[in-house]
């Protein structure tokens, strides 16, 4: 929790800035990289709670404002909590679905920041007219 607040303090509250230095930090570095394989491998429940827990938990209500009161609100077009809540959610599944897909699949870095950065890509621009 607290590394993400640093990466989101680092990236002037840019929640996807900070998403995509997050999702960077878990593939490149070893140590992280070992616990989200595995917990993957052991407990797909609890990895999926690790990450939501970090970006979007209720249970965990002060994480999110803390998380919440870092976020550069001007850079986004949302503005509510509950918006901000939503699009957190958001982000944590596509951040789980991205690491379940790097070691199912055995994905290059490359190729795995590169898809995530896509999927945030779409969900930054919107698909709609």
């Amino acid at each position: 929790m607290e590394q993400f607040i640093w990466i989101l303090q680092k990236h002037n509250g840019s929640l996807f800035d900070a998403s995509i230095a997050f999702y960077q930090l878990i593939v490149e570095e070893q140590e992280h990289f070992t616990f989200f394989k595995n917990a993957l491998l052991n407990m797909n429940a609890k990895i999926e709670k690790s990450v939501s827990g970090i970006f979007a938990s209720e249970e965990e209500l002060d994480h999110f404002k803390n998380i919440y009161n870092h976020l550069n609100l001007s850079l986004l077009k949302i503005q509510t909590e509950e918006e901000i809540f939503q699009l957190m959610k958001m982000i944590s599944a596509i951040t789980f679905y991205n690491i379940t897909e790097k070691f199912s699949k055995d994905f290059p870095i490359e190729i795995s920041i590169k898809n995530y950065q896509s999927q945030l890509d779409l969900l930054k621009k919107g698909v709609i007219r």
